[in-house]
């Protein structure tokens, strides 16, 4: 087992313990459930059936029922359909019904999705309830669950309403990735690529590789790169919890990333995962970066991200389906949704590019045709 100190200051402290043996934890947790007067596991029902699950449900039973602690299981459909506040209302709901209050626990357990809106839930619930994450992939192990941001999704835009809230534990089992489909396996590996790009050290070491098509889930068993891509979210994070500065090197790749995401249709079937999205983004920002600065890092991050079998063009057939007349009009809009990003200020876009490896820099425009090239790159097949 792997512990990680999430912070320094006393406001934010609290440890993510990394294992692949839950008897190395469970009196962690133990601990932690006798102090509230219910615990409500809110799990992904995608993985409801899985052991790593079951065994912390039936450890909050057994501590429930000796300290007569009330356990609630509450399951929530997979997928981004359900990360709105139309599931919000419904759980709210559900929980009032059943009386909870606010000397609860609520344990999220599940991806970026299930984090996202378990976390946002906690902050707002009686302006307040504790918080436990257990990411199941790699994406929420170590992004989405590190950094105490929150976040639902709109009609208008992905991401677009959230808060900050830090959990008072988080738990990393690594056998959960054992029995991810290789696609998701891939997009929670962008994530990891993004932040290696961002400064140098210990996860250079995947950078360099030059292989086609690692084996991602042998590259992650002994959780040592999970460890090592946490501790770098923490050193963008730890000095700047709400995001002024030096945090928002982490949303590269995502101003671009997001709007791929908002013009997909988010009632039914994605076409692309959020890291393949990133991923796609990761190349938009490579292209103005080397406009603005001659940075030459589009080849470079390109074939890095195809070594790992990551998107780094869109084909014909997602623009098919987003029922755009033409490239342009898809293009206008994928511009003008980028324009609404969260990171904005005072009209201007805040992007976030690199003068080269390891360097990155805010940028801010209003300069729409930088953006254009940058999405035209990746439509450059269609």
């Amino acid at each position: 087992m792997q512990v990680i100190n999430a912070y320094k200051d006393d406001s934010f402290n609290y440890k993510i313990h990394i294992y692949g043996n839950f008897n190395d934890v469970n009196h962690k947790l133990d601990d932690l459930i006798k102090n509230y007067s219910s615990v409500i596991l809110f799990i992904d029902s995608y993985i409801e059936d899985r052991n790593e699950v079951n065994e912390i449900y039936n450890l909050c039973n057994l501590v429930g029922n000796k300290k007569n602690i009330k356990i609630y299981k509450k399951l929530i459909e997979s997928g981004k359909h359900s990360k709105n506040f139309k599931t919000i209302e419904l759980i709210i709901d559900w929980l009032i019904k059943r009386k909870i209050q606010r000397d609860a626990l609520f344990i999220g357990i599940g991806g970026g999705v299930i984090g996202d809106l378990v976390g946002f839930l906690s902050s707002i619930y009686y302006r307040g309830v504790d918080l436990c994450h257990v990411p199941t992939n790699i994406t929420a192990m170590t992004d989405s669950s590190i950094g105490g941001k929150t976040a639902i999704n709109t009609k208008m835009h992905v991401n677009s309403c959230g808060s900050y809230k830090h959990p008072v534990m988080t738990l990393i089992n690594t056998n959960f990735l054992a029995t991810l489909p290789d696609r998701e396996l891939r997009a929670g590996f962008a994530e990891i690529l993004k932040i290696a790009l961002l400064k140098k050290g210990k996860l250079q070491r995947i950078l360099n590789n030059k292989n086609k098509n690692r084996n991602i889930l042998s590259l992650l068993s002994d959780g040592n790169i999970i460890k090592d891509a946490i501790e770098y979210k923490l050193h963008f994070t730890a000095s700047d919890i709400y995001e002024k500065k030096k945090r928002l090197f982490l949303n590269i790749g995502h101003t671009f990333g997001h709007s791929i995401e908002s013009v997909q249709n988010l009632d039914t079937e994605e076409y692309y995962r959020h890291g393949e999205a990133v991923s796609l983004g990761l190349i938009s920002a490579s292209v103005v970066s080397d406009l603005v600065f001659g940075s030459n890092l589009e080849y470079k991050i390109s074939n890095l991200l195809s070594s790992f079998g990551l998107p780094t063009r869109i084909p014909r057939d997602f623009f098919d389906k987003t029922k755009f007349l033409n490239k342009e009009s898809l293009i206008n809009q994928l511009v003008k949704i980028a324009f609404t990003d969260k990171k904005g200020v005072q009209g201007q876009l805040r992007l976030i590019l690199m003068e080269d490896l390891f360097k990155p820099v805010i940028y801010q425009t209003s300069d729409g045709n930088l953006l254009r090239q940058g999405f035209s790159k990746l439509l450059e097949n269609i």
